[in-house]
């Protein structure tokens, strides 16, 4: 999926459909500046406002500027709606399909559903001079109920008489993808290019019901791809600050069978690491935060990041601020583990995990933990959302503090009592 263009200015590309739009948008222009050209990207409905590259309500000399200096412009007008950006009109439009090299056009409006039926003529909104379109569908939907995961899916029972309280299947969404946009879109633009991108392949069961996909719509004569277009970014945030103080001395350095305490879930998170990029897609780092030099040391030596906690005192909070303050910046959730439950397992940490991230690409969840008759524990897991919120926490009840002011964003994880069990005392090492 490079970028396309041609030897002459201006090669259009409008991406319509949900479940990562923005992404492939801007995934197409990476991989344009990459080469040494120049790409503009505008909406013809509504877009989120960027980070970077902003020429958003910017006069067009301005925009070209920053095209020119950086690559890569977002052209457009604020929005009434706080955060977004719509249309700037035709002149500007047309001056950029002049001088970029590459026009990235994001027309169609989403809600954050990976699927949704388009609202013809309303909704997308293709440029006439459009020379490709891009019709993307987000793979968390399969499996799931349509009317959760599809917007707008009643103006498709049509299309599946009989079938509407059934989860979203292979074929289910293939009639949709071919009736919502394939067909009208060959109706409409004959001569663009037009490619169907299958994103969210973040597991290898979504990578496969893809390509199943991918095979149907051939059947049909369409072009498809499966594309994970972008990996998640996971920080494991380890605290191993504690004092024991019921346990008498330092507990996290007692031998508890052939390791110290601390090493058995650290060594967890550390060995877990390539099978959840593998089955998971999810690149991960993990953060060793402790006030302990031979807990520093050990972490060292695996080549993890490590902090030192000179605040240990505070509680826990005081790691979690450490932590949180040292995870990658452009990471996407933030897991927080104790180093005094050796008994959990990584088989668990993972099926937790990818839970969790299935309910949160659909948007049904961003906080996320493990539970045991009806009693919450750890590890707990995070959207980027409440980065500041974990950085300003205080006291000694750590992340729960977050949960509590947001009940309805947390999903619960159902494990064995066991391995939520913790070390507390000297008479729970002969467990």
């Amino acid at each position: 999926m490079d970028a396309k263009t041609t030897k002459t200015k201006g090669y259009v590309t409008a991406v319509i459909g949900s479940g990562g739009k923005t992404t492939l948008i801007e995934y197409l222009a990476r991989q344009a500046v990459a080469a040494g050209e120049k790409a503009a990207i505008v909406t013809t409905t509504h877009m989120r406002l960027p980070q970077k590259h902003n020429g958003v309500g910017k006069r067009e000399e301005e925009a070209i500027s920053i095209m020119e200096e950086e690559g890569c412009v977002y052209c457009g007008s604020p929005a009434r709606e706080k955060g977004k950006m719509i249309f700037s009109g035709d002149k500007l439009y047309r001056k950029l399909c002049e001088e970029a090299d590459l026009i990235l056009v994001e027309a169609d409006g989403s809600r954050g559903l990976p699927m949704k039926v388009p609202d013809w003529p309303r909704e997308p909104v293709i440029p006439e001079n459009a020379d490709e379109v891009d019709v993307v569908f987000g793979l968390t939907a399969l499996g799931q109920p349509l009317a959760e995961v599809c917007q707008r899916w009643e103006l498709g029972k049509r299309w599946i008489i009989g079938q509407e309280s059934q989860p979203v299947t292979e074929e289910l969404a293939v009639k949709f993808l071919i009736n919502g946009y394939l067909l009208p879109v060959q109706k409409l633009f004959p001569e663009v290019t037009l490619t169907v991108i299958l994103n969210q392949a973040d597991t290898s069961e979504r990578k496969e019901k893809g390509r199943r996909m991918a095979r149907l719509l051939a059947e049909k004569g369409f072009s498809c791809k499966v594309a994970r277009l972008k990996p998640q970014k996971l920080s494991m945030v380890y605290l191993a600050s504690g004092y024991g103080s019921r346990f008498g001395g330092n507990k996290l350095l007692e031998r508890l069978g052939d390791k110290r305490l601390f090493e058995h879930g650290l060594l967890t998170l550390f060995g877990i690491q390539e099978s959840l990029e593998k089955e998971l897609g999810l690149l991960s780092e993990v953060i060793l935060v402790s006030q302990y030099p031979e807990i520093l040391d050990f972490g060292e030596k695996l080549g993890l990041k490590t902090v030192e906690n000179p605040y240990a005192a505070e509680g826990i909070t005081a790691s979690i601020r450490l932590g949180t303050k040292m995870a990658a910046e452009d990471g996407d959730y933030l897991l927080y583990s104790v180093a005094d439950q050796p008994w959990l397992k990584g088989e668990t940490i993972k099926g937790f995990l990818g839970r969790f991230l299935e309910l949160s690409l659909r948007g049904a969840a961003s906080i996320g933990c493990l539970c045991a008759e009806g009693r919450r524990g750890n590890p707990a897991v995070f959207h980027k959302r409440y980065r500041e919120e974990l950085c300003a926490l205080t006291g000694d009840k750590g992340g729960s503090q977050v949960m509590k002011r947001y009940p309805k964003e947390v999903a619960e994880y159902l494990v064995s009592p066991h391995e939520l069990e913790d070390i507390d005392c000297r008479q729970d090492i002969g467990k």
